[in-house]
Order: C-alpha cells, then sequence, then structure tokens
C-alpha cells in the first residue's frame, strides 16, 4: 500500500492566509466538494484504486504548495502590519516610563488606516539600510531629503515633530550661539548623529560615544564640557542620569521629521498623511505632546 504523508486540507474551513484555495484546489484535483475527503496519496484503505488516480492525486499537491508560496510571497502592502525601525530614544520612542511620542503618533495614525504597526530600535544606518532594502517596511521618524539618497524609500509628506539639535552643559557661564563657538571646548556626541558628525570639525576635544546615557556621564564627570545631542531625548536622558544640564538656546538648527516607507507601501503614504493631517485638526498631536514631552520642560 502506498505511504500517505498527509491528508487533504478540509474544504469547508478556508486557508487562514489563502481563503481562496479550496475552490481553486477542487478545480485542480477536479474532485467534487462530496469527495472532499479523499486522501491525496494512495487510496482509502480497503478501497480499489481507480486507473490514474493515484497518479494525478499524487502530482496535485505540489499545485497546492505553490498557490501558498505565492500567496505568502505576495507584496506586504497587502498585509495589515508593518513594522517599522528607529535609532531613536525615549521619549520619541516608549519605554517603560514614558509611552513614547512617536510611538503614539505612529500607531494612531496608522490604525485610522487599518493597519497595525510594531516599532524596533537599531543602529541610525541600518535603519536605512533595512528600509530601503525592504528588509523591515519604514523608518519611523527622519529628516527630509533622505530619499535622494535611498532611492527607495518615500516620506510621508506630513510633518510628524521638529528635532531640535542643541548642546547641553553643566557650566552656566557657557553662551553658545552656533557650531563654530564650539571651537575652546570639549564636546562629545553620540557615534551615528549625522548633523554633528558632519559638522562638528573644530573643537578643543572630541568624544564619540555609543548612546546618550554614555554621553550624560561623561558631562556629569567633567570629562567633556559639552554634550550634543537632540532636545528631548537629551532631556530625557538627563534626568534618567539625574543630571542637572539644561539645552543651551538657541538651537544649532530645528529639522523637520518625517515617517518614511518602502516604496512597496507607496498606496499608504497619501493616506498616513491624511490621518497625520485629521490628528492635528482633531487635537491629538497636542495631546499626544502633552503627555510625552512637555513634563520633561517642568522637570
Amino acid at each position: 500500500m502506498p505511504l500517505r504523508f498527509f491528508t487533504r486540507p478540509n474544504i469547508s474551513t478556508a486557508h487562514p492566509l489563502t481563503g481562496y484555495v479550496p475552490a481553486i484546489y477542487l478545480r485542480l484535483v477536479k474532485l467534487s466538494p462530496r469527495n472532499s475527503n479523499r486522501r491525496l496519496c494512495g487510496p482509502e484503505k480497503n478501497s480499489p484504486t481507480r486507473s490514474g488516480e493515484s497518479v494525478r492525486a499524487g502530482k496535485i499537491w505540489p499545485a497546492y504548495l505553490l498557490m501558498v508560496f505565492f500567496t505568502l510571497a505576495m507584496p506586504k502592502s497587502h498585509a495589515r502590519e508593518l513594522h517599522l525601525v528607529t535609532p531613536s530614544s525615549p521619549p520619541i520612542i516608549a519605554s517603560p516610563d514614558n509611552p513614547g511620542y512617536m510611538t503614539l503618533i505612529a500607531r494612531e495614525a496608522f490604525q485610522r488606516i487599518g493597519v497595525h504597526i510594531t516599532i524596533d530600535t537599531l543602529p541610525a544606518e541600518r535603519c536605512l539600510i533595512n528600509s530601503n532594502s525592504g528588509l523591515d517596511d519604514g523608518d519611523l521618524v527622519r529628516v527630509a531629503g533622505l530619499e535622494k539618497t535611498y532611492p527607495n524609500l518615500i516620506r510621508v509628506p506630513e510633518k510628524v515633530m521638529d528635532f531640535e539639535f542643541v548642546a547641553f552643559t553643566l557650566n552656566k557661564g557657557i553662551r553658545i550661539k552656533n557650531l563654530a563657538e564650539l571651537a575652546p571646548y570639549s564636546v562629545a556626541y553620540v557615534t551615528g548623529w549625522k548633523f554633528y558628525e558632519q559638522r562638528i570639525k573644530q573643537a578643543r576635544e572630541i568624544t564619540k560615544v555609543r548612546n546618550l546615557a554614555e554621553l550624560f556621564e561623561l558631562l556629569q564627570k567633567g570629562r567633556s564640557e559639552i554634550v550634543l545631542a537632540e532636545r528631548w531625548q537629551g532631556l530625557w536622558a538627563a534626568n534618567q542620569s539625574r543630571v542637572k544640564a539644561r539645552p543651551l538656546q538657541p538651537p544649532f538648527k530645528i529639522a523637520h521629521m518625517y515617517i518614511y516607507l518602502n516604496k512597496r507601501h507607496a498606496a499608504l503614504v497619501p493616506k498616513v498623511a491624511q490621518a497625520l493631517l485629521d490628528m492635528k485638526k482633531d487635537g491629538s498631536f497636542q495631546r499626544i505632546v502633552d503627555q510625552t514631552l512637555h513634563p520633561l520642560d517642568v522637570q
């Protein structure tokens, strides 16, 4: 008796990913629904084998698997879940003590168009590489213009926030108005922050660290007179490290920030943009700002 490797799926219940498969499958095997319990490989026990039936059945299961494969390989824009990445730190993303400004903004915007998102943190350059290649579905928050360097990324045109690039210090006597005035001081910033890497060329001493916690540890121990960061993330890190450093004004630059999606999700871009605009009109943006960012200004 031939080996039975597996039984045919129950035709009365659609496959969770391929609801249309059973009907097509019936046409392929040329069986009627009342014969849908027939085995794929070999005859039923104690039943005679019709001429050619085993051969036909044995040839059908690869076609079924092929259909499942192509269904799973469909563009992810048809899916209802996207995976976004970011190099950002709290309070831009969620932490145990803060729900995260961009975490809340992005989740609500995508939820309004029927898409669930997940968010992971990665190093800055890895985020761009993964999003551009399609390994991940997009980047949570980035400055405008990245599409020139990463052609597979599409910017959602509605701004989500401003990044203020500022200096932090414990020395109340230091006044800095522009990057050129950093020259007499020892400064530090996080590796991968392109704004500073591209512009800080002259300083008495330049130190690069792996993260914001290490950055403010340098400041607290007096190993750097000035540390450079984005305002909100710097305030969060200073508070977490219990370093009484405040951002100097004015900021070196204020940059508009945007969500980016891989080009295979191009159809979602105008929908996300409209959802963000609607959130600004109905007060959702201000509610999230008050919940996640403004408390840092009074700590």
